[in-house]
């Protein structure tokens, strides 16, 4: 990892290249632990670079809630041009409450329902 830019190109291209891969799961807003946002050139590289190889992102968008600024930054998955990636947030994770020992999430993606179908 790069920080204050994230995953390293280079070296996933190289992954890429040489082994299976079949999905890639990532944070680009916020990471955990050091709150590193992606700038939006890398994050459009990164999904340029898996489209190309086409491998599906798994988005953990989590934190995102928590960026300070005037907007909140895109997440890596509006790149996405194959539609294959599934972008995940949760309010509860967020805001560390949970209530019942109930979890508050979501996620949105349009090809890969089956794959989710047992989710909970």
């Amino acid at each position: 990892m790069i920080p204050g830019v994230g995953i390293d190109l280079a070296l996933l291209a190289g992954a890429l290249a040489q082994r299976p891969i079949k999905a890639c799961w990532l944070m680009g807003n916020v990471q955990h632990p050091l709150g590193h946002t992606m700038p939006d050139g890398h994050k459009q590289a990164l999904m340029q670079l898996l489209n190309h190889h086409q491998v599906p992102l798994v988005e953990d968008d989590v934190y995102a809630e928590l960026y300070v600024g005037r907007e909140r930054p895109r997440p890596i998955t509006y790149w996405d041009a194959r539609g294959e990636s599934l972008l995940c947030g949760s309010w509860t994770k967020c805001l560390a409450v949970r209530v019942f020992d109930v979890g508050v999430g979501w996620w949105a993606g349009s090809s890969m329902p089956s794959a989710s179908s047992g989710c909970s």
